[in-house]
């Protein structure tokens, strides 16, 4: 069995009385209700920060025109 750490989190009334009615309709502790649903947020939340990696832009001036792909490749 995997080790588990306890601790005392406050719930809502009514979402403690559907975590329940859930729990009854599965057949599931309500243990492992909550740890799935916390699970599944927090994997949600490392996806969603994983796809918003933010990359920095820099102002480099004003453009000095089009370049041809011959200008661009062309020895200095």
């Amino acid at each position: 069995m995997q080790e588990v750490k306890r601790t005392t989190v406050n719930l809502k009334p009514e979402i403690y009385r559907r975590l329940k009615r859930m729990a009854v309709d599965r057949d599931q502790p309500l243990q492992e209700i909550v740890n799935d649903a916390l699970d599944r947020h927090l994997r949600a939340t490392a996806r969603e920060k994983a796809m918003s990696a933010r990359f920095p832009s820099f102002r480099m001036g004003k453009t000095k025109g089009r370049l041809t792909r011959e200008e661009i490749y062309q020895d200095r």
